[in-house]
This record gives C-alpha cells, sequence and structure tokens, in this order.
C-alpha cells in the first residue's frame, strides 16, 4: 500500500504561532488534507509516534525544544514521513545540517501559502 493510502493523507502542522498554524490549517482542509496540530515539540512528536501522519510542516522555532527532536521521530518511523520546515532564511551551513537531520525541504518566511500547497502537493498529490 503506498504511503498516502496508508496515513489517509493527513499533515502534522506544528508550530508555536497559532497564526501560522490557523492558516495552514485552514488551507489545507480546504484541499481537502486531514490536519494534525501541534504547538510544541511534545505534541508533534507525539502525534508523529502515533502515526498515521504522511507528511509534516515543521517551524524551525518550534516551542519546547527546537527542530531537532521532532526530525529525529520523523526519521525513526518507516516509511520515513518527510519534513518541511518553516523557517526565515537559514545560513547555507544551517541548512545542510537541517538537510543532513532529514529536513525534504524548507518554506521561508513570510509563508506563500501557494509555496505551501505546492510542497504539500508534491509530497501528498490531491486524489481526483
Amino acid at each position: 500500500m503506498d504511503r498516502v493510502a496508508q496515513h489517509d493523507r493527513s499533515v502534522l502542522v506544528a508550530a508555536t504561532d497559532p497564526t501560522t498554524r490557523d492558516a495552514l490549517e485552514e488551507l489545507l482542509r480546504e484541499e481537502g488534507y486531514r490536519v494534525r496540530m501541534a504547538n510544541d515539540v511534545e505534541q508533534a512528536t507525539q502525534w508523529l509516534v502515533r502515526g498515521r501522519i504522511a507528511l509534516a510542516l515543521v517551524d524551525l522555532d518550534l516551542r519546547g525544544g527546537g527542530v531537532v527532536p521532532v526530525l529525529t521521530a520523523a526519521a525513526s518511523i518507516i516509511p520515513k514521513v518527510p519534513v518541511a520546515l518553516l523557517t526565515n532564511l537559514l545560513p547555507l551551513d544551517a541548512g545542510r545540517r537541517a538537510t543532513d537531520l532529514g529536513v525534504a525541504t524548507f518554506l521561508n518566511r513570510p509563508l506563500d501559502l501557494n509555496r505551501v500547497l505546492e510542497v504539500t502537493c508534491g509530497f501528498l498529490p490531491l486524489a481526483g
């Protein structure tokens, strides 16, 4: 069974800022994705460990320990959960380190909602 069918097209949105979380939730739900919300590292990690997450949109500055524990949890799941990192522009060395830790792509702030959909659809094509 492929990843999309297996995981019900669920997207984890893990961001400390409620405005960012709410905007992403509304956008993705309108497009037909299931959205799981987390406002800190603990909640994000719990969603990943429970399973059924097909893509994670994770804030670099996630409250409760930063992004590394979330990346570690995402990488430990088989098949691996791809992570799109929400961030301001990163220095080149930090971007390389994030990629080494398993970040699949970056979504720079201010967030372009069309780019968010492009990335999401790239990992989880819309049915139909």
